[in-house]
């Protein structure tokens, strides 16, 4: 078993997200009836001046915030999923929204544990953008953060998946007992 086994679960994967992400993003345009995001790029030019932006425009930033959000919580454990259970992508999704569901209690606090330290990590990242040495600091801290948020959602899986695992054993052993216990009667 090799890191290659997994290079198209992966790689389909990443090209899953970009089409469900672009497939939600055009919905809602196409919902909120915008033409084009051409206002984006005012908005991000204009720092002194507020652009003039629709309610239907701000309507579609806050869809884009919400889409984000649940989508990424939704698909918190499908690559732990793959790794641990199953090759198949699709599968994995599926399979991994049971078992984020099954476990909602500890992934919504996982999830929102892990929200609160990026929002942080952005903010200290703002306010440190002035010196050069520190935003090298910042940036260094960024990527310890990223890798503790990976190995935290692969850890919580695991232990998780382990419990359920050895839930299901016990029942099976449970329903071998009494089994042979008919059978010897």
């Amino acid at each position: 078993m090799g890191v290659g086994e997994y290079f198209f679960p992966m790689i389909l994967v990443v090209i899953l997200s970009i089409f469900i992400s672009n497939f939600l993003i055009y919905f809602g345009m196409y919902f909120l009836k915008i033409k084009s995001m051409d206002f984006l790029i005012n908005v991000a030019q204009s720092s002194q001046n507020f652009p003039q932006i629709s309610l239907r425009q701000i309507a579609f930033l806050l869809y884009i915030a919400l889409v984000t959000f649940v989508f990424h919580f939704i698909t918190l454990f499908w690559l732990p999923e793959i790794l641990y259970k199953t090759k198949n992508s699709i599968a994995a999704f599926f399979k991994s929204i049971g078992f984020l569901f099954r476990h909602f209690l500890t992934s919504i606090i996982l999830y929102l544990f892990l929200v609160f330290c990026f929002f942080v990590m952005q903010i200290l990242s703002i306010l440190l953008m002035f010196n050069q040495i520190l935003v090298l600091i910042a940036f260094i801290l960024f990527l310890y953060l990223i890798t503790y948020s990976l190995v935290l959602i692969f850890m919580t899986y695991k232990a998780k998946f382990m419990k359920d695992t050895v839930e299901q054993m016990n029942k099976k052993d449970i329903f071998i007992k009494s089994g042979d216990e008919v059978n010897e009667e």
